[in-house]
């Protein structure tokens, strides 16, 4: 595909999601809560974000406790949920702080509000035999990326060229789960370069992977999975937003003692992920794995949702280091942390309260 072609296609594939964030993101016509559009950073749900920060608060009453109503959509990947933010279409959007960071540098009015993931959680996997130990070894390999729009593909593009190889490299578009799985399998990619709970939905699918960690240099420093904020909704919203971070923040620490319970409500909001059996036992596997993973304690995170300024700053300077961004702002043009108090706020007290309601 020609450069030409590809921008036509993402194009094409921002503006169906606009069109379709536009029918279901308005007023919420429910007395008089509050609206907020989510767009997620990728399209097929799993049981990761979509499930502690949307399906699991959504099945505990606890939007409609706290008087917001939420829709939570799928897009292409992160940086067609940038565009939807930017456009009006969606008050936050969700995704690596490559996209985000680079949109803001173009003076997007976006700013992180939630730190997802504590700690950076991806690297290169490839098969257990394979002769690749090192980004060193890249040359002449084909990695394969969730889509040519994944936030993933700048970083693994930023590996290759830590390793002098940006020539020598080709990144193509494999999914996650089973289609991943099965173009390192069967040799059509070398490697992947996803995230940690797509590699570990991998593995319990019965493909044993080893992960190359630290492809570059502080690569345990980045920030990794972030949700942000049109500055209208910032301005405009605060108080739902603050809402919707709380829920978020009770939910998983509430399913961590509930998992089954908290993946039928995963299911229940996305029925088509529904699986039995061997399914569900994987299912049950990455919930647990993502909210081990999303889980500030023992993290630099000081709480849910708050992004360390000097993460911040790490990640921007790898950015910029490797021609992703242009320059390194100052932390403060690319977070706000104003609202990691409210997320906060009497979380024991909150989860006490829905496990008695849930019983």
């Amino acid at each position: 595909m020609n450069a030409l072609s590809k921008v036509t296609c993402s194009t094409a594939v921002a503006m169906t999601a606009v069109l379709a964030l536009s029918a279901c993101g308005g007023s919420s016509g429910e007395g008089e809560n509050e609206s907020i559009v989510v767009a997620m950073g990728h399209e097929a749900p799993y049981p990761g974000e979509e499930a502690v920060m949307y399906a699991i608060p959504k099945g505990l009453g606890l939007f409609e406790d706290y008087g917001i109503d939420v829709d939570y959509q799928p897009t292409a990947g992160s940086a067609v949920a940038i565009q939807l933010v930017q456009a009006g279409e969606a008050d936050l959007g969700q995704g690596n702080p490559s996209s985000v960071m680079a949109a803001i540098n173009k003076d997007v009015d976006i700013a992180i509000t939630y730190n997802i993931i504590p700690e950076y959680g991806s690297g290169l996997a490839v098969l257990p035999d394979s002769a690749i130990e090192s980004p060193d070894d890249l040359a002449g390999t084909t990695i394969g990326v969730a889509s040519l729009s994944s936030s993933r593909l700048p970083e693994a593009q930023a590996m290759a060229a830590e390793a002098g190889l940006s020539d020598d490299v080709e990144f193509v578009a494999v999914g996650v789960g089973a289609q991943a799985a099965s173009a390192l399998s069967s040799g059509k990619v070398d490697g992947l370069y996803l995230w940690d709970a797509a590699y570990q939905s991998i593995q319990l699918g019965g493909t044993d992977l080893r992960v190359i960690r630290d492809v570059f240099p502080e690569a345990d420093q980045l920030l990794d999975f972030v949700q942000y904020a049109s500055g209208d909704a910032i301005e405009n919203k605060s108080d739902a937003l603050e809402k919707l971070g709380r829920a978020g923040a009770v939910a998983q620490v509430w399913a961590k003692d509930n998992l089954e319970e908290a993946l039928d409500m995963f299911y229940d909001e996305f029925p088509n992920a529904r699986s039995d059996g061997e399914g569900r036992e994987r299912d049950l596997a990455i919930l647990k794995f993502t909210l081990e993973q999303f889980d500030p304690e023992g993290s630099a995170q000081s709480g849910f949702g708050d992004t360390p300024k000097d993460r911040t700053d790490v990640t921007a300077a790898f950015l910029a280091d490797n021609d992703l961004l242009p320059e390194a702002l100052p932390a403060d043009e690319y977070v706000n942390n104003s609202f990691v108090d409210a997320y906060n706020e009497d979380i024991a007290a909150e989860v006490e309260r829905v496990s008695k309601e849930s019983r």
